[in-house]
């Protein structure tokens, strides 16, 4: 499922899955109740009807009740189920950077509290500090290398991570390539 989807839909899902649900519970019952009224032998138009009702039932609407519910159970408890494919915690993009790029951060909220980057040096800086409560509701944080000049000086591999308890534990982490201007960077 996408998320971007899932995220449009939202708590409509609900209503839509309990409709499919009696829909076909209704239509379960009531050619149950047509076949046990029935006292003449079975054509094969019964047969094949009979079939395409399996594959309908089995290819389309199983699927569909099944996606349903997940889109249902992600709704109750949001990000508790890894099902079908789930998008990580944190992503960082482009995973290439130069000087005068942008590195958007994309986050599943809510999320950690503090923003570190820790450079190719092993230098740690700390772009919001831990306790910023605002910080653990934004899904998307963008930052510009140009202006970030003292963070992002040298080429090599940062580490971007988003921390639940200052410095702690890094509950989230990605890794960009930088190159500064001027320098090329070895291929791993």
């Amino acid at each position: 499922m996408n998320p971007k989807i899932r995220d449009d839909v939202g708590i409509l899902v609900i209503p839509l899955v309990l409709f499919v649900l009696y829909w076909e519970t209704m239509r379960f019952f009531e050619n149950r109740q047509a076949a046990a009224l029935r006292e003449d032998q079975e054509t094969w138009l019964d047969s094949g009807l009979r079939v395409y009702g399996m594959v309908w039932t089995w290819g389309f609407v199983l699927p569909a009740v099944l996606s349903g519910a997940f889109l249902m159970f992600d709704l109750v408890a949001p990000n508790e189920w890894p099902f079908p494919n789930p998008t990580p915690p944190l992503v960082c993009t482009p995973q290439r950077l130069r000087s005068g790029d942008q590195l958007t951060l994309d986050m599943s909220v809510p999320h950690g509290i503090q923003l570190t980057v820790f450079t190719p040096r092993g230098h740690a800086f700390v772009l919001i500090p831990y306790g910023a409560k605002r910080f653990q509701d934004i899904a998307r944080f963008t930052i510009a290398t140009d202006t970030l000049a003292r963070v992002f000086a040298d080429s090599g591999v940062y580490a971007i991570t988003v921390s639940t308890e200052g410095e702690l534990s890094a509950s989230r982490m990605c890794r960009v390539r930088y190159r500064s201007e001027g320098t090329t960077i070895p291929k791993p």
